[in-house]
Protein backbone atom coordinates (compact mmCIF):
# COMPACT_ATOMS: atom_id res chain seq x y z
CA UNK A 1 0.00 0.00 0.00
CA UNK A 2 2.82 2.41 0.84
CA UNK A 3 4.47 1.74 -2.52
CA UNK A 4 1.20 2.32 -4.39
CA UNK A 5 0.68 5.56 -2.48
CA UNK A 6 4.21 6.67 -3.40
CA UNK A 7 3.64 5.83 -7.07
CA UNK A 8 0.36 7.77 -7.04
CA UNK A 9 2.20 10.75 -5.53
CA UNK A 10 4.92 10.61 -8.21
CA UNK A 11 2.31 10.36 -10.99
CA UNK A 12 0.31 13.27 -9.55
CA UNK A 13 3.48 15.37 -9.34
CA UNK A 14 4.47 14.47 -12.91
CA UNK A 15 0.98 15.30 -14.25
CA UNK A 16 0.95 18.63 -12.40
CA UNK A 17 4.39 19.52 -13.79
CA UNK A 18 3.25 18.63 -17.32
CA UNK A 19 0.17 20.81 -16.91
CA UNK A 20 2.28 23.75 -15.74
CA UNK A 21 4.66 23.24 -18.68
CA UNK A 22 1.77 23.24 -21.16
CA UNK A 23 0.43 26.44 -19.59
CA UNK A 24 3.88 28.05 -19.70
CA UNK A 25 4.15 27.23 -23.42
CA UNK A 26 1.30 29.66 -24.15
CA UNK A 27 -0.36 27.29 -26.61
CA UNK A 28 -3.53 27.20 -24.52
CA UNK A 29 -4.07 30.89 -25.29
CA UNK A 30 -5.62 29.76 -28.60
CA UNK A 31 -8.60 28.40 -26.63
CA UNK A 32 -9.34 31.77 -24.99
CA UNK A 33 -12.89 33.08 -25.12
CA UNK A 34 -15.00 35.64 -23.28
CA UNK A 35 -15.82 34.14 -19.87
CA UNK A 36 -18.02 35.38 -17.06
CA UNK A 37 -15.95 34.88 -13.89
CA UNK A 38 -18.97 35.13 -11.57
CA UNK A 39 -20.45 31.67 -12.26
CA UNK A 40 -16.96 30.13 -12.19
CA UNK A 41 -16.32 31.58 -8.73
CA UNK A 42 -19.76 30.52 -7.50
CA UNK A 43 -19.22 26.96 -8.78
CA UNK A 44 -15.78 26.79 -7.14
CA UNK A 45 -17.14 28.14 -3.84
CA UNK A 46 -20.05 25.67 -3.94
CA UNK A 47 -17.56 22.86 -4.58
CA UNK A 48 -15.36 23.89 -1.62
CA UNK A 49 -18.20 24.79 0.76
CA UNK A 50 -18.60 21.26 2.24
CA UNK A 51 -14.89 21.15 3.10
CA UNK A 52 -15.10 24.56 4.76
CA UNK A 53 -18.24 23.53 6.66
CA UNK A 54 -16.56 20.33 7.84
CA UNK A 55 -13.88 22.54 9.40
CA UNK A 56 -16.51 24.98 10.75
CA UNK A 57 -15.09 27.75 8.58
CA UNK A 58 -17.22 30.60 7.32
CA UNK A 59 -16.92 31.00 3.53
CA UNK A 60 -18.25 34.34 2.31
CA UNK A 61 -18.49 35.36 -1.37
CA UNK A 62 -19.05 38.95 -2.56
CA UNK A 63 -19.38 39.31 -6.33
CA UNK A 64 -20.80 41.72 -8.89
CA UNK A 65 -23.54 40.50 -11.23
CA UNK A 66 -21.28 39.92 -14.25
CA UNK A 67 -17.54 40.03 -14.93
CA UNK A 68 -16.09 39.32 -18.36
CA UNK A 69 -12.49 38.32 -18.99
CA UNK A 70 -10.83 36.77 -21.99
CA UNK A 71 -9.49 33.41 -20.92
CA UNK A 72 -9.43 29.65 -20.65
CA UNK A 73 -12.44 28.49 -18.59
CA UNK A 74 -10.91 25.27 -17.20
CA UNK A 75 -7.64 26.90 -16.21
CA UNK A 76 -9.37 29.81 -14.49
CA UNK A 77 -11.59 27.36 -12.61
CA UNK A 78 -8.47 25.42 -11.53
CA UNK A 79 -6.87 28.68 -10.36
CA UNK A 80 -9.88 29.50 -8.18
CA UNK A 81 -10.11 25.95 -6.80
CA UNK A 82 -6.39 25.92 -5.93
CA UNK A 83 -6.66 29.22 -4.06
CA UNK A 84 -9.80 28.15 -2.18
CA UNK A 85 -8.27 24.76 -1.37
CA UNK A 86 -5.22 26.47 0.15
CA UNK A 87 -7.43 28.82 2.15
CA UNK A 88 -9.51 25.94 3.54
CA UNK A 89 -6.42 23.81 4.20
CA UNK A 90 -4.51 26.48 6.12
CA UNK A 91 -7.33 28.31 7.89
CA UNK A 92 -7.89 26.89 11.37
CA UNK A 93 -11.26 25.41 12.36
CA UNK A 94 -13.75 28.19 13.02
CA UNK A 95 -11.83 30.59 10.77
CA UNK A 96 -13.06 32.79 7.98
CA UNK A 97 -12.49 32.83 4.22
CA UNK A 98 -13.69 35.76 2.11
CA UNK A 99 -13.86 35.80 -1.68
CA UNK A 100 -14.14 39.23 -3.28
CA UNK A 101 -14.19 40.33 -6.91
CA UNK A 102 -13.78 44.05 -7.51
CA UNK A 103 -12.93 46.36 -10.42
CA UNK A 104 -9.67 48.27 -10.02
CA UNK A 105 -8.85 50.48 -12.97
CA UNK A 106 -8.92 48.26 -16.06
CA UNK A 107 -8.61 44.94 -14.23
CA UNK A 108 -10.81 42.68 -12.18
CA UNK A 109 -9.20 41.77 -8.87
CA UNK A 110 -10.09 38.44 -7.32
CA UNK A 111 -9.08 38.40 -3.65
CA UNK A 112 -9.25 35.33 -1.45
CA UNK A 113 -8.61 36.26 2.15
CA UNK A 114 -8.32 33.90 5.07
CA UNK A 115 -7.75 34.03 8.81
CA UNK A 116 -4.99 31.44 8.77
CA UNK A 117 -1.34 31.88 9.79
CA UNK A 118 -0.39 33.67 6.56
CA UNK A 119 2.94 33.45 4.78
CA UNK A 120 6.00 35.29 6.13
CA UNK A 121 7.03 38.19 3.89
CA UNK A 122 10.44 36.59 3.34
CA UNK A 123 8.79 33.46 1.87
CA UNK A 124 6.16 35.06 -0.39
CA UNK A 125 8.18 34.97 -3.61
CA UNK A 126 9.46 31.44 -2.93
CA UNK A 127 6.00 29.85 -2.61
CA UNK A 128 5.53 30.27 -6.37
CA UNK A 129 8.56 28.06 -7.06
CA UNK A 130 7.71 24.55 -8.16
CA UNK A 131 7.76 21.95 -5.37
CA UNK A 132 8.51 24.61 -2.71
CA UNK A 133 6.81 24.13 0.66
CA UNK A 134 7.07 26.20 3.80
CA UNK A 135 8.66 24.30 6.68
CA UNK A 136 5.48 24.70 8.72
CA UNK A 137 3.39 23.02 5.99
CA UNK A 138 5.55 20.01 5.18
CA UNK A 139 3.18 17.66 7.03
CA UNK A 140 0.12 19.05 5.23
CA UNK A 141 -0.96 17.04 2.16
CA UNK A 142 0.05 18.62 -1.12
CA UNK A 143 2.67 18.67 -3.84
CA UNK A 144 4.03 22.19 -3.53
CA UNK A 145 2.71 22.96 -7.02
CA UNK A 146 -0.62 24.70 -6.35
CA UNK A 147 0.67 28.26 -6.31
CA UNK A 148 3.05 27.51 -9.19
CA UNK A 149 0.02 26.51 -11.25
CA UNK A 150 -1.89 29.61 -10.11
CA UNK A 151 1.01 31.84 -11.14
CA UNK A 152 1.34 30.10 -14.53
CA UNK A 153 -2.40 30.52 -15.23
CA UNK A 154 -2.28 34.16 -14.11
CA UNK A 155 0.71 34.87 -16.36
CA UNK A 156 -0.96 33.13 -19.31
CA UNK A 157 -3.93 35.48 -18.83
CA UNK A 158 -1.61 38.52 -18.68
CA UNK A 159 -2.56 39.07 -15.06
CA UNK A 160 -0.72 39.66 -11.81
CA UNK A 161 -0.75 37.84 -8.50
CA UNK A 162 0.23 39.16 -5.10
CA UNK A 163 0.29 37.87 -1.54
CA UNK A 164 -0.28 40.16 1.42
CA UNK A 165 -1.02 39.89 5.11
CA UNK A 166 -4.49 40.58 6.33
CA UNK A 167 -7.99 39.32 6.04
CA UNK A 168 -11.02 40.90 4.43
CA UNK A 169 -12.89 41.95 7.56
CA UNK A 170 -11.39 44.99 9.36
CA UNK A 171 -12.29 43.48 12.75
CA UNK A 172 -10.13 40.45 11.92
CA UNK A 173 -7.09 42.57 11.02
CA UNK A 174 -6.34 43.15 14.70
CA UNK A 175 -4.98 39.60 14.81
CA UNK A 176 -2.25 40.49 12.25
CA UNK A 177 -2.75 37.09 10.69
CA UNK A 178 -4.25 35.83 7.54
CA UNK A 179 -3.36 35.88 3.91
CA UNK A 180 -4.82 37.88 1.06
CA UNK A 181 -4.12 36.39 -2.36
CA UNK A 182 -5.03 38.83 -5.11
CA UNK A 183 -5.20 37.88 -8.77
CA UNK A 184 -5.73 40.75 -11.21
CA UNK A 185 -7.01 39.90 -14.69
CA UNK A 186 -7.53 42.38 -17.53
CA UNK A 187 -11.14 43.35 -18.18
CA UNK A 188 -12.63 42.11 -21.42
CA UNK A 189 -13.68 44.91 -23.81
CA UNK A 190 -17.39 44.41 -23.19
CA UNK A 191 -16.84 45.53 -19.55
CA UNK A 192 -15.31 48.85 -20.60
Amino acid sequence: EDSLRDIDQVLATFQALLKIASIDSGLLREAFQAIDLVPLIIDAADFMEPLAEARQQKLSVTLPDHVSVLGHRDLLFQLIINLLDNAVKFTPPGGRIDVLLTPIGRVWQLSICDSGPGIPASERDKVFDRLYRLDATRQTPGLGLGLSLVQAVTTLHQGRISLDSGVAEPADRAHQEGLRVSVSLPMHQQDD
